[in-house]
């Protein structure tokens, strides 16, 4: 633990296009040149839940309600298979965009745990509302642990 140069994870890819489900990306957090199998000690999956919905701006009714979850392999130090699974409706007239990007992977300063900061970006279009931009910040833990951020 500690000195070893991380693969950093900085990527971006889409969950939900144009309304459909896009094969998945994943992502691994590991020591430069490692591969999960080198490492021992893998538990999981964990997976940390956000929640979209969008009501209708006329009837006040759900038109668009969405789980997004993060979920990935641990070790106690690093992150395994993360990935990102959009489930959810839209209504007719409306469409849900669903990308996630990953920013550089780094060490929490208390115990060494690797820490992936991503973000769920939404685009919800409706043809009486128009386009709205949502993002969802978050953070995927290597202890298992997932949390919010903004």
């Amino acid at each position: 633990m500690g000195n070893e140069v991380l693969d950093t994870a900085k990527f971006f890819w889409d969950v939900v296009k144009d309304g459909l489900k896009v094969q998945g990306k994943t992502v691994s957090v590991l020591p430069k040149g490692s591969t999960m199998m080198d490492l021992q000690g893998w538990q999981g999956p964990t997976s940390y839940s956000e929640f979209y919905e969008q009501l209708s701006a006329i009837f006040g009714e759900k038109i668009a309600d969405f789980t997004l979850t993060a979920s990935w392999m641990y070790n106690g130090e690093y992150i395994g298979n993360f990935k990102v699974i959009a489930d959810g409706t839209v209504e007719l007239l409306s469409s849900l965009d669903v990308s996630v990007s990953t920013d550089e992977a780094y060490r929490r300063d208390s115990d060494g745990v690797v820490q992936l900061p991503y973000a769920i970006q939404l685009t919800f279009r409706n043809i009486t509302g128009g386009t709205q931009n949502t993002t969802l910040s978050s953070i995927a833990t290597g202890d298992g642990g997932g949390m919010s951020v903004g």
